[in-house]
């Protein structure tokens, strides 16, 4: 059975605590008989998405689906034991998140990235009280979102170059990032004239990854159309 390996944050993930509502990803794979390997997570960071990437094409993935993220979040290392190299997406939490990409790592976790709010709230992992108060001095003080857009983008774009370099076939969801000129992605990116996950084209749902079932109905037609016109599936 080939291997679908899914690159994301929230809108690709999906949420084990809802069985009965699978993504449009994971109906995918069952409808096409791909093996679905999610390493999407609530509130990943374009850094993590790019290390999801490395391990998708390091585990010989027979297709990709790459969704890219916004910039409002934070990568923290939670431990002070030095400089460790190289990096990789086992070395983040992914615990706490109620996705079957839990179980895609033996946990060597020694880094949070999620979003600022998460960090400050405790909505999935808990952090210190000084790390707390050091992230608002830093929001307030230092990040300026315009600036770690433009940053994210270079993450991106290496990310996708990769892909590229790779051969492996795979699909790019801009998301956030859409407003970039992504036409040299060629016949890899997700059509401007649909409707993508970030967009919530049904409202927004209780479930973690926001989309209500109308709207995975709505994906699953153009993933399917973009993987038949690659030839990824066969009529």
């Amino acid at each position: 059975m080939k291997n679908l390996f899914v690159c994301g944050c929230s809108f690709l993930s999906d949420d084990t605590k809802y069985p009965s509502q699978p993504t449009f990803l994971q109906q995918f794979a069952q409808r096409n008989s791909f093996h679905y390997h999610c390493l999407a997570r609530p509130g990943a960071t374009n850094y993590m998405i790019r290390l999801q990437i490395d391990h998708a094409i390091k585990r010989k993935a027979d297709f990709i689906i790459v969704g890219a993220t916004s910039s409002d979040r934070l990568n923290i290392v939670v431990d002070q034991l030095g400089w460790r190299a190289p990096l990789a997406i086992q070395h983040f939490d992914y615990t706490g998140y109620d996705c079957s990409s839990e179980r895609e790592f033996k946990d060597q976790s020694f880094i949070i990235g999620d979003t600022i709010a998460n960090l400050l709230e405790d909505r999935y992992t808990a952090v210190e009280q000084t790390t707390k108060e050091a992230i608002k001095s830093y929001v307030a003080e230092l990040h300026d979102i315009g600036l770690q857009y433009h940053m994210d983008l270079c993450i991106v774009r290496d990310g996708i170059r990769k892909l590229l370099d790779s051969n492996i076939p795979f699909i790019f969801i801009p998301g956030p990032t859409t407003p970039e000129q992504w036409l040299w992605t060629g016949n890899h990116l997700w059509p401007k004239d649909k409707p993508q996950p970030w967009d919530m084209p049904h409202g927004g749902a209780i479930i973690g990854n926001h989309n209500p079932p109308e709207a995975h109905a709505m994906f699953l037609e153009t993933l399917e159309q973009i993987a038949f016109d690659m030839e990824i599936l066969k009529k």
